[in-house]
């Protein structure tokens, strides 16, 4: 999840004043914390470098590491999951369509906004990709 809120695409969407205030709301309500959760992967993701990083192997001290990362990283996903839903309820159905197809190029139309060829927009988003610009399945060899 990026924080589409904060970006160009935030422009395209044509978001009401309520609907940026309700915006601001949720992501104040989160923002200390996902700081939070963000500062524990960070310190579970160093707690297991140092482990892989010591002379001698200890396994015991490795898993706990690993339980830790885990956790941290199971409480991020959960806290952006949670805000997300909270920030996807402010969208109409349109505007969440929009969002999903990807960053608007300056001068690109909005599909949906009644004007320009209605093409979709965004880097690689033709026949065969997925969300993210990659292929949905391997190429063959």
């Amino acid at each position: 999840m990026f924080p589409w809120w904060e970006s160009p695409v935030a422009r395209s969407l044509n978001l009401t004043e309520a609907q940026n205030a309700q915006i601001r709301t949720v992501t104040g309500e989160y923002r200390a914390h996902l700081t939070d959760v963000r500062a524990a992967v960070e310190r579970a993701e160093t707690e297991l470098e140092a482990v892989f990083n010591d002379d001698a192997v200890d396994q015991k001290k490795g898993a706990e590491a690993i339980d830790h990362l885990v956790k941290a990283r199971s409480e991020m996903t959960k806290a952006v999951s949670e805000m997300s839903l909270k920030l996807r309820a402010v969208l109409t159905p349109q505007q969440w369509q929009i969002l999903q197809r990807g960053p608007v190029r300056p001068g690109e139309p909005v599909v949906g906004s009644g004007s320009g060829s209605g093409v979709e927009r965004g880097p690689g988003r033709g026949p065969g990709r997925g969300r993210r610009g990659g292929p949905k399945t391997p190429p063959a060899n």
